[in-house]
């Protein structure tokens, strides 16, 4: 009786070589599915959290409603020292209500405008408010001081809105001698305020006894004010005078 031995070693490591394959194409299909579940997992980790804090925020919000009331206290009796008594007394409960006091009281209301005295006037018609007897006003001047001596003069400004770098808006000032009088002084300018020297004014137009002044701007006076000679240029068209 004889035996053959066969040499197996290439089939078995065919079948090797289609395990290894089979692994590999199993960890390559996970990782694929992983990668398209991660955005549904993040999602739903995101759900989660937002109803967590609605639920918290929910339950927070009940807690705090349940502790919070109003402590109303009852005052009994209608004269001023009773009256300042239990306001105090009621000031007290309060407080202590603010600490977590669970004790209710009520507020006699009508005690409370009884206790209130009310000056009422008189209705118009009634002959009280006929002809009316008004104080005398009289201005008083310092000693030495004639009244026809003071000069009072009106000046009223327009304030128009300049969108630049660093002007803001255009002031245009009108002098009058008095309330019925003609314009005599008028003026216009704009001012820098983003200057680390202060506020700085830069006169644009002014004109007075009819004489108009245009005044010269130059590119030193730009430097000096702060701004461009072409936003101090387009600033100036829009004086009112």
């Amino acid at each position: 009786m004889t035996s053959t031995i066969c040499d197996s070693s290439a089939v078995d490591q065919y079948l090797l070589e289609l395990s290894n394959r089979e692994i590999e194409r199993t960890r390559r299909l996970k990782i694929e599915n992983t990668r398209r579940e991660t955005p549904l997992q993040i999602l739903r980790i995101i759900g989660i959290g937002f109803a967590i804090a609605l639920v918290l925020w929910a339950l927070g919000s009940a807690f705090k409603n349940a502790n919070s009331f109003h402590k109303i206290s009852e005052i009994l009796g209608s004269s001023q020292n009773n009256y300042q008594e239990h306001y105090s007394s009621s000031k007290n409960i309060r407080e202590t209500t603010d600490q977590g006091s669970s004790l209710d009281q009520l507020i006699d209301v009508d005690a409370l405008l009884n206790s209130i005295s009310v000056e009422i006037l008189p209705e118009p018609g009634t002959g009280i408010f006929d002809d009316p007897v008004l104080p005398s006003i009289t201005e008083e001047y310092p000693e030495g001081i004639d009244e026809h001596e003071i000069v009072r003069n009106y000046v009223i400004f327009d304030d128009v809105e300049f969108d630049g770098q660093v002007i803001t808006s255009v002031m245009t000032g009108r002098n009058y001698p008095d309330a019925d009088s003609e314009v005599d002084h008028s003026w216009c300018y704009v001012t820098n305020n983003t200057s680390s020297s202060g506020s700085v004014k830069l006169n644009l137009i002014g004109i007075k006894n009819g004489e108009r002044t245009d005044y010269l701007i130059d590119e030193a006076e730009a430097i000096r004010f702060g701004a461009s000679l072409e936003e101090i240029k387009s600033a100036k068209k829009q004086c009112t005078i």
